[in-house]
């Protein structure tokens, strides 16, 4: 549980600060509010999402979505 600790504090500190947890670095997305169990999911498996490179739930750049990813995957091997 202590990374938990840490990012909470983080988003205290940006909050105390003036500063959201989420926006914009360098062009790329972040997110350093407090992950769900639900966020965790959603990061990796998302079917109603039809991206393949989604913003991160937490932390600084994109991830992948699988579920996006599988059902491309399958609209391949249909049409071939």
């Amino acid at each position: 549980m202590h990374g938990f600790g840490a990012r909470s504090s983080q988003s205290r500190y940006a909050a105390l600060n003036g500063r959201k947890p989420q926006g914009r670095l360098l062009g790329l997305p972040f997110n350093w509010s407090r992950l769900t169990r639900e966020d965790f999911g959603k990061g990796v498996w998302d079917p109603d999402d039809p991206r393949v490179f989604t913003p991160k739930n937490y932390g600084w750049g994109y991830g992948l979505n699988f579920a996006a990813l599988s059902r491309r995957r399958r609209r391949r091997r249909r049409s071939s």
